[in-house]
């Protein structure tokens, strides 16, 4: 039976240049080869002064910080069959000190009083299946552990099938006074009801409940190192500025927030009626239900040819989906995707014309080149009451499964006529709207839309989906013009509004900065010319479709996406609601094969 206990005891004197001193601490004379595999990884890190320790060292010593690494149950008992140990870490805590707790150390929050729920023990078969064996962790939005590694790390891939034990909190069990930092990964998945990482304090205690593992085979052993540096640095320093973000326990339900703002300015230049011409215009009447994508570098619109918007992604995460126009008729409603509709498929966009026996309506939709906003273009050839309907669910793309982000925050800003959707950070933020009034509007966590007497209503609860609606008028002094705009983005309000305003309040401008770029992108690439023209044809929107694949993400940077798809084809990770627009996403061995 293993008797051996390592503990590493870090002593850094924050106000001084002193080289940190860490401790190693072995409760038996025996040393076990995990406590030896730990003391010669400390000794060959550089900046640090390695020495050995004994837990009645610890007042004279007065570390910094304490690093606490049991790797398995028996060591957990060793330590606490130790005379005064419990009252020596209590006190040495109650006086400032901070503690990093590794594998089985994961339990000692609670044994000394600063947990009241106890963790939970449990273990996972980790097997090959032909895909490794791959653990570690991620983190919510970002946090000083995972420096370096993007926001989630594996640091744990070995070469055999074993048993792993994990100590955290699992399912609906959360901490009680610790903050959950990190969940579990295992592949390309994402547990994000295992809470593995958790913090106390502010930044007195990380609790490390799995995958450390100093004297086993690990190819990950680098990712091990730098993570438990990035701990021992967050614990011991001043890391201020740096994105610091823990995973919400929240009951997911929709809340009203107040919005007010001053009205966009007026277009000066709010019609689309003189596109350019192009020889790429790929025409179908009538409209299919075959697909379409609309693409800029920050926002991607997809849908069917024969009407509506079926989903709107502004990198990472979907800001609207179903989307749809209806013409009110008395109390009825027809929806324009039920019209015979003529499809026109352009490089900057699509153009769509419904027409009845009595009425022919024109819709584009287009998004900007570089920002993350978008726009619907509507014109009628006579007078006519519309509603735009749209949802809203801010879901957050794979692998984070739906609500992830918590409640979803709404508003309806009457000066502006604009629908807000927000997270509870504020960051993630979604605004729609038109430029011109409603004479009516609906914002609701509900099913399904009602509209009676002039009224607008909604049936059924989502809790927290949105369901919005707005009805407009399109007389002569409007030109019988509508434009929807919406802008969206995960930098917060300020960044998501000026996009949406841009759009919307020169919708002509940069509608033609796209149809510039796509004109400039043929004039400086090889373009093949053969005696097919259809070859020619495709050649070309093959250059535009690999463009479209260029897009940028905050955070993480600008490079070649995989394809595009709605959802209902993505693969979705085992999640109720799928996350993930089409099976070919961010992965760049796809984006090659793409090429």
């Amino acid at each position: 039976m293993l008797k051996t206990l390592c503990i590493l005891f870090i002593a850094v004197s924050i106000a001084s240049a002193a080289t940190p001193v860490i401790g190693l601490l072995t409760i038996d004379a025996t040393t076990s080869v995990e406590s030896a595999a730990a003391w010669t990884w400390l000794q060959q890190q550089e900046g640090i002064k390695a020495e050995l320790a004994s837990l009645q060292n610890i007042t004279a010593l007065n570390p910094d910080l304490i690093f606490i690494h049991l790797a398995s149950e028996s060591e957990w008992t060793l330590l606490r069959s130790q005379d005064d140990a419990q009252t020596i870490l209590v006190d040495y805590y109650k006086q400032g000190g901070k503690l990093l707790l590794t594998d089985y150390a994961a339990l000692i929050p609670h044994w000394l009083g600063v947990e009241s729920t106890a963790p939970v023990v449990d273990s996972v078969d980790i097997k090959d299946e032909e895909t490794g064996r791959k653990y570690g962790f991620q983190s919510f939005r970002g946090h000083p552990l995972f420096n370096g590694f993007h926001g989630g790390v594996y640091l744990w891939h070995t070469n055999v099938d074993h048993q792993q034990a994990r100590i955290g909190y699992f399912g609906d069990q959360w901490p009680s006074e610790g903050q959950a930092v990190g969940v579990e990964k295992a592949f390309i998945f994402l547990h994000q009801d295992d809470r593995l990482v958790i913090e106390y304090g502010p930044r007195r205690i990380i609790s490390v409940g799995a995958f450390i593992h100093f004297s086993r085979p690990n190819y990950l052993r680098e990712h091990t190192g730098l993570f438990l540096h990035n701990a021992i640095n967050y614990l011991l320093h001043d890391v201020s500025g740096r994105k610091t973000t823990y995973w919400v326990n929240d009951e997911n339900r929709a809340r009203a927030f107040t919005i007010a703002s001053t009205p966009p300015k007026p277009s000066k230049n709010r019609l689309l009626r003189h596109m350019p011409s192009t020889d790429l215009a790929l025409r179908r009447e009538p409209a299919t239900e075959n697909f379409y994508d609309v693409i800029g570098r920050r926002c991607i619109i997809m849908g069917k040819e024969s009407g509506g918007i079926d989903e709107v992604w502004v990198h990472p995460f979907r800001a609207f989906y179903d989307i749809d126009v209806a013409i009110v008729q008395g109390d009825s409603l027809q929806w324009l995707r039920q019209w015979p509709c003529r499809f026109e498929a352009r490089p900057e966009g699509i153009v769509r014309t419904y027409h009845s026996d009595t009425r022919v309506i024109r819709e584009v939709i287009f998004a900007a080149l570089h920002d993350h906003a978008g726009l619907i273009h509507i014109e009628s050839d006579k007078p006519c009451k519309l509603i735009v309907r749209a949802r809203g669910d801010l879901r957050w793309m794979w692998p984070y499964r739906q609500g992830s982000l918590g409640s979803i925050y709404y508003g309806y800003d009457d000066a502006s006529g604009a629908f807000h959707l927000r997270d509870h950070s504020g960051d993630f933020y979604a605004i729609l709207g038109a430029d011109i009034q409603p004479s009516s509007h609906l914002l609701r966590a509900c099913d399904s839309l009602l509209y009676r007497d002039n009224v607008l209503g909604g049936q059924g609860n989502l809790e927290n989906q949105l369901l919005m609606a707005a009805v407009y008028d399109l007389n002569a002094e409007n030109d019988y013009t509508l434009n929807i705009a919406f802008g969206a983005g995960d930098q917060g309000y300020a960044d998501a509004d000026r996009a949406y305003r841009s759009i919307l309040q020169q919708p002509s401008r940069i509608y033609n900065e796209v149809v510039q770029h796509y004109e400039n992108l043929f004039d400086n690439h090889t373009i093949v010319r053969s005696p097919d023209e259809h070859f020619n044809t495709g050649y070309l929107w093959k250059l535009v479709a690999i463009d479209r694949f260029w897009s940028t993400t905050p955070d993480l940077g600008t490079a070649l996406l995989a394809g595009y798809g709605t959802t209902a084809r993505g693969w979705d990770g085992g999640h109720k609601v799928n996350g993930r627009p089409g099976y070919a996403w961010y992965f760049g061995r796809d984006a090659v094969w793409s090429c």
